[in-house]
């Protein structure tokens, strides 16, 4: 689990299962309402990308209204 926070509030997060050799599975991301549209969410996916390694695959499966979020990120 990655946060992210706002001094003491947790404003977002992402949630991922990995074997830090072939896959990542992402099952959640999720960014308070209040604090969209800030990159906040590239943010966390960038952090995590950088965790897992350049040679593990990040799987995921997407809300119809959050893939063009995650097409404009190359994931």
């Amino acid at each position: 689990v990655l946060s992210m926070w706002d001094g003491a509030k947790l404003i977002g997060f992402a949630r991922c299962l990995t074997d830090f050799e072939y896959c990542c599975y992402l099952s959640d991301l999720l960014i308070l309402p209040a604090y969209e549209g800030h990159h906040l969410g590239r943010q966390l996916m960038t952090t995590l990308q950088a965790y897992i390694g350049p040679r593990v695959t990040l799987s995921l499966k997407a809300a119809d209204s959050a893939i063009g979020f995650y097409e404009r990120i190359g994931c």
